[in-house]
């Protein structure tokens, strides 16, 4: 066998060396995804914590495990937290930056928050040891453990490209069209079919004064106090799973999501009906969060019928594969 001229030799190995990693920097999702990792292999993605304000670089598995802690109840059905891993593995890389991805907006450097409200919830084995006592919080971290590593590296893929893998608690028997919540084209996030009668959040309450309403929307109290009957509050219309899409209060007009966000955390879900009792008003939610994507404690539901977990995600990301962040 003849050896290869040195300045071919160093060529060639500079060409083998410096060409996967400009691919991966110019990785597009709408072609199949090349890097020199392996299926498998270790990648790293940047947290921002809002606890410490600053953002740590973390190994994705890691971060993914600590997704499903503080995402799932982790004493789900080994399938349910599979399908929850994926689907959070699924959201932090088309969020990540490396790959084209918008990061995000509370650190310019990093690709996704732990900050529950705008990304994915986060929780160290610490933090669970504080909510659940050790022992047990230690036996649920092994358990989450475990569904991260069955499906090491695998993502939701839509036409090859990862999809925006939302999800929700509780979708009290259907679940949300993307088009109703957000703009833009998601045509794996249809409405679907789904019963979780099993969650504490399939049906709930909330009481708000009037004042308090009106407050929480911008609306003068002697304008809502004026509407303190049945004509105070009316939904003019509603999305194809029967939930709020307008929603009228005194003379102003909400969206439906954007009634729910100001109506705060406590609002679980805009498929709610309500009742006004002197300068009350109760409102009563079926379902929560919301309500696109996958239900979590529907995916549970599915889990203890006997469906695995790239079932579940078929079900409720329609026209979806499956395959690892790198391509062999």
């Amino acid at each position: 066998m003849k050896l290869l001229p040195t300045r071919l030799f160093v060529f060639l190995l500079l060409i083998l060396v410096a060409l996967p990693a400009l691919l991966v920097r110019g990785c597009n999702w709408s072609a199949a995804p090349r890097a020199p990792e392996r299926f498998g292999g270790t990648l790293s993605i940047r947290v921002w914590l809002p606890s410490d304000k600053r953002s740590v670089d973390m190994d994705l598995e890691a971060y993914v495990q600590g997704v499903v802690v503080g995402e799932m109840p982790p004493g789900f059905e080994p399938e349910a937290l599979k399908a929850q891993a994926v689907a959070a593995r699924t959201y932090a890389v088309r969020h990540m930056r490396r790959f084209g991805g918008r990061g995000t907006d509370q650190d310019p450097q990093a690709d996704v928050s732990a900050d529950p409200a705008t990304d994915q919830n986060y929780l160290t084995l610490d933090q669970l040891e504080a909510k659940e006592g050790t022992a047990q919080a230690r036996a649920f971290w092994d358990k989450v453990r475990q569904a991260v590593e069955a499906s090491r590296g695998e993502i939701i893929l839509y036409h090859g490209a990862p999809i925006e893998a939302v999800y929700h608690s509780t979708d009290a028997g259907t679940t949300e069209d993307a088009s109703a919540v957000w703009s833009g084209e998601y045509p794996y996030l249809k409405s679907v079919a789904s019963d979780d009668r099993s969650s504490p959040r399939y049906s709930s309450t909330m009481t708000v004064t009037l004042a308090d309403l009106a407050q929480r929307l911008g609306l003068s109290p002697l304008a809502v106090k004026a509407s303190s009957g049945q004509a105070l509050l009316a939904v003019t219309a509603k999305t194809t799973s029967g939930r709020a899409a307008q929603v009228k209060v005194a003379d102003k007009v909400f969206s439906g999501t954007d009634f729910r966000r100001l109506m705060g955390t406590d609002f679980r879900s805009t498929l709610f009906t309500w009742k006004v009792q002197g300068d009350q008003v109760e409102f009563s939610f079926n379902g929560s969060g919301h309500g696109v994507g996958m239900s979590q404690w529907g995916a549970n539901d599915l889990a203890e019928a006997g469906r695995d977990y790239h079932d579940i995600l078929k079900h409720y990301y329609t026209g979806v594969e499956f395959g690892p962040i790198f391509q062999e």
